[in-house]
């Protein structure tokens, strides 16, 4: 009689489903709890209480802010490790693989249980909030039964991966570990090469490379980009990332086949060690030193001693990379080996080699060999220009843009020396460091400044550099206060910055104000509180002139004064426009009108702004006066007796 080959045993299904319906029951009570249970009491509460939230609009919402990648993401590796767990001890590993089925049958056959087990209780909560809905939001019940498809592909791909990672190790506890590993290794490494290169590269500000909604970070990835809707416009709701979903169901297939393979290939005998397969030791103990070895050794250094020069800083880091990552390097050897016994010849070699590549990486990123500390975008890559520090001004016309490309180059070329000074403490340098005998003189004086500058280009990105300058370099300070006096101090830079870049053509109207300034109270403290400003359209808008004219006047250029004011104050101003929201350029990073605050309104827009009013405002405090807000300018200023409380 021919014998039969088969890639599927019913009596080890039924014996997964058996042992290990427990999981699935939980995951089940999770997913009823989450969803059929909180829609049916938020549609009940609705109705009762008379809300005008509708049942669909709830469906809708709920299902919009699903986290579903979350729960499966975890559910899997439990399920996955469940049902081959088998391979984690070598008494059930011999007795499995001495019964007559083949490795294709195992693995099919806990592959399909493991799915099932998931499928079920999705299945089982799709069902019941269909129940729930039907007859209240009939209109959304399409929207349940996407869930479940979106939620199913989900679980394709991470169960999966899930298996993928089960295969590489012979314990339990390692599987769960690289499981978590590997889904999180990308944004881990993004945060730390930005954290390495904040160290290392001056002026570094912002993030090398994004780790938000990364391909290779699934988890985030599939909360942002798969999933509910609402066309804010139609008031109906819609799916987004139906591609992505497959395609990341379909890299789950192709990890299930590898996974498959690797199942093949494995030793029987490996049950217990802490990985499978000899070609992924080295990548571990490698991946250790790397990624653990750089993390230790940033701990180390901004936590042993103060801040200092940035070249001791990544000199300290330096020794502290060595150490940490050779040390951990025979660390994650001991856990391969099982074993303490693990300075061999060979091991010390690879040790040092990879010790060797990672100073070969820190030396590339001190040198500048990649250009990114001497890096300044060109012109006409430039769409906006914002500069912080004493004051926050913005430009677009490319001459203006040309003069901040020239004081970013001013910074760069003096990169050297700056590395070499206090990047923190400066002002204590500036008080101790002067002559032979102690005293401090104009010429040896300490310049101390931050300036920062944040590009955006035509393609939308963003280049952002934060420099803190510390210099007693006579001719260096003098060109670079030259240059932020002339930038910083712009009337018109300062204008857009607080209105918008084409504030001109938006025709501000002044609709609302108010000044926040301080009170006594009867025990003689003071606090602040914000008094409206009232009158006529007109006097409004005769005080909104008189706050363009104090710009004008300079009132409000920071840059080179000493803050000295009686006056301490701010007026915050509601100001509207015809244009649409989408019309009003708004100023870069650091610009102080509030684009979160802006209200789209019917025919036209609402937004906030608000000005830190001194002594050099006497446009605006005689604006004030003239409308019977405050008598005189002492209104503003804080008591000299007053305390504050």
């Amino acid at each position: 009689m021919q014998s039969k080959i088969s890639c599927f045993n019913k009596t080890i299904f039924k014996k997964n489903l058996t042992r290990f319906w427990p999981f699935a029951v939980i995951y089940g009570v999770y997913l009823m709890m989450v969803h059929p249970m909180v829609m049916y009491l938020e549609i009940s509460n609705n109705m009762q209480n008379g809300m005008d939230t509708k049942p669909w609009q709830v469906v809708g919402d709920h299902f919009t802010g699903m986290t579903e990648p979350v729960s499966v993401f975890l559910a899997a590796i439990v399920i996955a490790a469940a049902v081959f767990g088998y391979l984690y001890q070598s008494r059930s590993a011999n007795m499995i693989h001495a019964f007559p089925v083949t490795r294709t049958e195992l693995f099919v056959t806990n592959y399909l249980s493991g799915l099932v087990l998931m499928a079920i209780p999705q299945l089982l909560a799709a069902l019941a909030t269909n129940l729930v809905i039907l007859g209240k939001a009939n209109s959304m019940i399409w929207a349940v039964w996407t869930w479940f498809g979106i939620t199913f592909g989900e679980t394709i791909f991470f169960f999966g991966f899930a298996c993928f990672i089960v295969m590489f190790t012979g314990q339990l506890l390692a599987a769960g570990l690289f499981y978590m590993i590997w889904n999180f290794l990308y944004v881990a490494s993004v945060m730390l090469i930005n954290a390495v290169g904040e160290l290392m590269i001056y002026g570094l500000s912002g993030a090398l490379i994004s780790a938000i909604s990364h391909p290779l970070f699934p988890v985030a990835y599939l909360l942002r980009k798969v999933g509910f809707y609402m066309d804010g416009s139609t008031q109906i709701y819609h799916v987004q990332g139906i591609s992505t979903l497959l395609i990341y169901a379909g890299v789950g297939l192709i990890l299930t086949a590898f996974a498959w393979y690797i199942y093949q290939k494995r030793r029987i005998e490996c049950a217990g060690d802490f990985l499978s397969m000899k070609w992924t030791m080295p990548v571990f103990r490698w991946g250790t030193a790397f990624v653990v070895g750089a993390a230790g050794a940033l701990c180390w250094t901004y936590l042993t001693g103060e801040y200092t020069s940035q070249n001791r800083m990544v000199t300290k880091f330096v020794i502290f990379l060595v150490i940490c990552s050779a040390v951990l390097f025979f660390v994650a050897e001991m856990f391969v080996e099982k074993s303490f016994r693990v300075f061999k010849k060979r091991i010390a070699m690879e040790c040092v080699s990879c010790v060797a590549v990672l100073i070969v990486g820190v030396g590339l990123l001190q040198f500048d060999v990649f250009g990114i500390e001497s890096y300044v975008p060109q012109t006409e890559e430039i769409r906006q220009v914002a500069l912080s520090g004493n004051g926050n001004v913005s430009y677009e016309d490319a001459s203006d843009v040309e003069q901040v490309r020239a004081l970013h180059k001013l910074i760069v070329d003096h990169r050297k020396d700056q590395k070499a000074q206090m990047r923190n403490g400066a002002m204590e340098w500036t008080e101790t460091v002067g002559d032979v005998d102690g005293s401090a003189s104009a010429e040896n004086a300490y310049y101390y400044d931050y300036i920062g500058i944040t590009y955006t280009l035509n393609n939308g990105k963003k280049v952002s550099r934060s420099y803190r300058i510390v210099t007693n370099d006579a001719s260096y300070k003098e060109l670079l206060m030259a240059q932020c006096e002339g930038l910083f101090n712009d009337p018109e830079a300062l204008k857009r910055s607080y209105f918008g870049m084409n504030y001109k053509e938006l025709n501000w109207q002044l609709i609302g104000a108010g000044v926040e300034h301080a009170r006594v109270d009867e025990r003689g403290g003071y606090f602040y509180d914000s008094d409206p400003v009232y009158g006529s359209q007109e006097d409004l808008q005769k005080l909104f002139d008189a706050v363009l004219a104090d710009f004008d006047a300079g009132a409000f250029s920071d840059y080179g004064w000493n803050g000295a004011s009686e006056i301490s104050a701010t007026m915050n101003l509601t100001l509207r426009t015809d244009h649409k929201r989408e019309e009003i350029r708004f100023a870069n990073a650091g610009g102080y009108m509030s684009y979160f605050d802006g209200e789209e309104l019917v025919n036209g827009t609402q937004v906030y702004s608000s000005l830190y009013l001194t002594d050099r405002c006497t446009n605006i405090i005689n604006a004030l006066i003239e409308l019977g807000e405050i008598e005189s300018a002492d209104d503003l200023k804080v008591p000299e007796d007053a305390s504050f409380g």
